[in-house]
């Protein structure tokens, strides 16, 4: 599809916007948002495959069939991509349907499903769902949803209308350079250095971790980085948006061996 410049312009515009409300949020929530996309894919259905593998986990009755039962939240990415992607699909629809006017918008959708996603594992979350019903866990997770969408609504109005200088003043700008405060340089140095080995065959594309990292903070998601080509090794050698996300597995394994779930709540 051919855009004009006039298009072109009110997309960047949109998307710097999004950059600087993204940069204001908390450093949890941020990276809760990084989280997602990096483990789940930042899909409603995962979203759901994510809520029954826990269900299965904490003893929920009256589950569907599944070749296992995790033992931990890692176990959960190895069932079925359809395990649970209906009632994923239906938790899209009941954000949306919340969203109204908003419905359009998959980056308030995408944002929406992390913060609840963020919820979902959280200890009082875990406690209020195990050994209930699938109904009864169903149930609870819908109101979780819910709830999540009124509270970014409110979030987006307060945004609309107030001045967030405190706000700004009191978190960082979400640069890699500005993670010290909430990493250790040597998870830092560690990520870095563990994702640049993975891609040691691809040398420009292990030159452009450190930028990918740091996209990722500010609160990019991957297809944004392909579209954008805001890597130089995209510029330089176009791949498939299909390899990148191929690749992005590699990063997120190594995500998973350096920062732990815990961290998400620190």
């Amino acid at each position: 599809m051919n855009h004009t410049p006039e298009h072109r312009r009110l997309v960047q515009a949109a998307r710097s916007q999004k950059r600087e409300l993204f940069a204001s949020l908390p450093w949890g929530m941020r990276l809760a948002h990084v989280f997602f996309n990096l483990r789940l894919g930042g899909t409603a259905e995962e979203f759901g495959r994510t809520a029954y593998g826990l269900f299965l986990m904490h003893g929920v009755t009256g589950m569907p069939p599944a070749p296992f039962i995790p033992t931990n939240n890692r176990q959960i990415s190895r069932l079925p991509s359809s395990y649970g992607k209906a009632y994923g699909t239906f938790i899209r629809s009941i954000i949306i349907r919340k969203l109204k006017t908003n419905s359009n918008s998959s980056d308030a959708v995408e944002d929406i499903l992390a913060i609840a996603w963020q919820k979902l594992v959280s200890p009082s979350a875990v406690s209020a769902y195990s050994g209930k019903t699938l109904q009864e866990a169903e149930k609870y997770v819908n109101e979780l949803v819910k709830n999540t969408v009124l509270s970014y609504l409110k979030y987006e109005r307060r945004r609309r209308h107030e001045e967030y200088e405190e706000m700004t003043d009191a978190v960082s700008n979400g640069s890699w350079e500005n993670l010290d405060t909430f990493l250790l340089e040597s998870q830092k140095e560690a990520i870095v250095e563990g994702i640049q080995q993975k891609f040691r065959k691809q040398p420009d594309f292990a030159a452009d971790i450190p930028k990918y990292i740091s996209l990722l903070f500010e609160g990019y998601n991957p297809l944004e980085i392909w579209e954008g080509g805001l890597l130089p090794s995209l510029q330089k050698n176009p791949i498939s948006y299909a390899t990148l996300m191929t690749r992005q597995e590699v990063v997120r394994e190594v995500f998973r061996e350096h920062i732990t779930e815990d961290t998400i709540a620190a």
